[in-house]
């Protein structure tokens, strides 16, 4: 897997999953043809949408986006949530990829960091207490990695 971070709009980390290594981007400007995904080259199974994806940071002051970080999903994913980790797997509805493959994805943080967390039925998210840093580890993998 790598991770492409987006200073748009999106300001969203975006998992980009492999299954051989080496950079690719600039050769494929930015997303590799279907023959090059089944070659091994990296293709995005998590979609992204306007969410934070997975572990992606905006701002929030109270009412509108502040620190705020979470995972997406989508309906009939399976999910989890234990007490340090926010957990789900299924296959991404994904418009970019050559084929649809199932995916795994937590995001593990320290609860006592944020206030609220929120579950709107396609993101889990967390906000902060007021903060100049903040620590999350993101975890993914797909079901191509095992091919």
């Amino acid at each position: 897997m790598a991770l492409r971070i987006y200073f748009s709009d999106k300001v969203s980390i975006d998992v980009y999953y492999k299954a051989k290594p080496g950079l690719e981007l600039r050769k494929a400007n930015w997303y590799p043809t279907p023959e090059q995904q089944k070659e091994g080259w990296g293709t995005d199974y998590y979609k992204v949408a306007p969410t934070v994806c997975l572990g992606g940071v905006k701002l929030w002051d109270g009412e509108k986006v502040q620190f705020e970080t979470g995972i997406n999903y989508f309906k009939d994913f399976g999910t989890k949530k234990g007490a340090n980790c926010i957990a789900v797997r299924d296959k991404h509805p994904q418009d970019v990829a050559a084929e649809v493959v199932e995916i795994g994805a937590a995001i593990i943080c320290n609860p006592k960091d944020y206030e609220k967390p929120t579950d709107d039925r396609t993101l889990y998210l967390l906000i902060s207490e007021p903060t100049k840093t903040l620590k999350t580890k993101i975890i993914s993998s797909s079901a191509r990695e095992l091919n």
